[in-house]
C-alpha cells in the first residue's frame, strides 16, 4: 500500500497529517526543479486556499495526495487547462471545479471517481460490453487537460477518452456563471479496430460524438448551459510542426459541432448541442439521423440520470452507509438501443425516407466519424 507521511492511499486524514504530508509531497515534486520551486512560492496564497479546500472543507480529496503529491500543484504549469491562462484563472479553475464536485456528489462517489472509476452506463453487444466511465485525470494521461475525464471502454479497455473541468464562465468571456471547458478528446492509439468495432456497435455513432453526448448529460445534470472547447493553438502541448493535425482535431471538430469560435481561443456551445435542422440533412439520411440524434438523446439521460441519482443530499451522513447508495454507484445503467421508442421512431419516420437510398454516412456533426479518428494530434499514448 502506497504510504506518504502516515496515512494510506484513499485514506482521508486528518487536518495535521494531511498539511504534513501535502507540504512533504510538494517538496519531494518541487525539490529538483527550481523553476517549479519558484513558480510554487510565487504562487503561496493560491496554494494555501487550495490546501484549505481539499484539507478541511472537502477532505475527502485529500486522499489523491499519497498516489499523486502533485495533484494540489498543478495550477502552477503554465499549460494546466490552455495555454495563456493567468495564474489566478487557472487557480480558480481548479477551485470552481472542486468545489462544484464536493458540494454536489457523495463521498461514496467521489472516492470511487478520485481512486478507480465509475460505470456509468454500458451497452452490450453480443460478447462485447461497452462502457462509459468516469474518473480523476491521471499523470499518464494528461492530469493537467482537465480533471475529470469520460472514457469509452470497449470489454474493459480504454478506447477513447475526453477530458475537461467545470470552470467559471468568465475564464472564457462567458456571461453563465460556469461552463464546462474540454481541453482533451483523443482515441487511444493502437485501438483503431476497437473504435472502428464501437462505431459499427453504436449505430455508427462514433465515440467522439458518443462522449459529447455523454459530456451533454453531464452538464444538464450539474445545470451547466454552455461547453468551451480549447482550440487546437491554446493546447497545451500543441506544435507548429502538428498545426493541421491539432486544427482538424479541435477546430474542426467544434466547427462541425456547432461551437461558435471566440476571439480568446475557444469554441463555445449551448447545452443541449446544436443539431442541424432536418431540411439540411441529405435525401435518404433523415432517417438515422434521427435514430442516431435519438440514440444521443438516450446517452445523455443516462448520464443525467446517473449524477443526479448520487446527487448529495442532506441525510449522506446516513447515506454513505445505505445499500442504496452503494448500488447506484456501484451499478452502471444499463442500454439497449432496439427499445420500443427508437421502433417507434423509425415506423414514423419511413415514409419520409421511403424508396430512398441510405448510404449510412456517419453523423456531420464530427469530423471523427468518417474516417474513425484514433490519436491524430497526439504524440503519446492513452492507456
Amino acid at each position: 500500500m502506497n504510504e506518504i507521511a502516515g496515512f494510506e492511499d484513499g485514506a482521508e486524514p486528518s487536518a495535521r497529517a494531511g498539511l504534513r504530508t501535502a507540504v512533504t509531497g510538494m517538496l519531494a515534486v518541487v525539490g529538483n526543479n527550481a523553476r517549479a520551486a519558484l513558480r510554487l512560492f510565487r504562487n503561496l496564497s493560491g496554494e494555501i486556499e487550495i490546501l484549505r479546500l481539499i484539507m478541511m472543507k472537502y477532505p475527502v480529496f485529500a486522499g489523491v495526495l499519497p498516489s499523486s503529491p502533485r495533484f494540489p500543484l498543478k495550477f502552477v504549469s503554465p499549460g494546466y487547462l490552455a495555454r495563456g491562462l493567468s495564474v489566478a484563472e487557472r487557480k480558480d479553475c481548479f477551485l470552481h471545479h472542486y468545489n462544484r464536485l464536493g458540494e454536489a456528489l457523495p463521498n461514496t462517489l467521489l472516492r470511487r471517481i478520485l481512486h478507480d472509476r465509475v460505470s456509468i452506463f454500458e451497452v452490450r453487444e453480443g460478447e462485447s460490453v461497452y462502457r462509459v466511465t468516469a474518473h480523476l485525470s491521471r499523470a499518464r494521461h494528461g492530469d493537467t487537460e482537465g480533471e475529470l475525464c469520460l472514457g469509452l471502454e470497449l470489454n474493459g479497455e480504454a478506447i477513447y477518452i475526453l477530458s475537461f473541468s467545470i470552470v467559471p464562465g468568465r475564464i472564457v468571456n462567458s456571461e453563465a456563471r460556469e461552463v464546462l471547458l474540454l481541453a482533451r478528446i483523443q482515441g487511444t492509439k493502437g485501438k483503431y479496430g476497437s473504435i472502428r468495432q464501437a462505431t459499427k456497435a453504436m449505430k455508427d455513432i462514433a465515440p467522439a460524438s458518443l462522449l459529447m453526448a455523454s459530456l451533454q448529460g453531464f452538464a444538464e445534470a450539474f445545470d451547466v448551459s454552455e461547453i468551451a472547447g480549447v482550440s487546437a493553438t491554446r493546447q497545451s502541448i500543441y506544435t507548429e510542426d502538428l498545426a493541421e493535425r491539432f486544427r482538424e482535431a479541435y477546430d474542426d471538430f467544434f466547427t462541425n459541432l456547432g461551437a461558435v469560435a471566440s476571439p480568446e481561443g475557444f469554441y463555445r456551445c449551448p447545452v443541449p448541442l446544436p443539431e442541424k435542422p432536418l431540411t439540411e440533412v441529405k435525401r435518404g439520411h433523415k432517417l438515422r439521423t434521427r435514430e442516431k440524434r435519438a440514440i444521443k438523446r438516450i446517452i445523455a439521460d443516462a448520464v443525467c440520470r446517473y449524477f443526479r441519482q448520487c446527487w448529495r443530499r442532506s441525510d449522506d451522513a446516513a447515506r454513505e452507509d445505505s445499500s442504496s447508495l452503494e448500488q447506484a454507484v456501484e451499478l452502471p445503467i444499463q442500454l439497449e438501443f432496439q427499445d420500443a421508442g427508437l421502433k417507434e421512431l423509425r415506423t414514423q419516420s419511413a415514409g419520409e425516407d421511403a424508396g430512398r437510398p441510405d448510404a449510412g454516412s456517419p453523423d456531420a456533426g464530427s469530423p471523427f466519424e468518417g474516417e474513425l479518428w484514433s490519436s491524430p494530434a497526439r504524440p503519446r499514448k492513452t492507456g
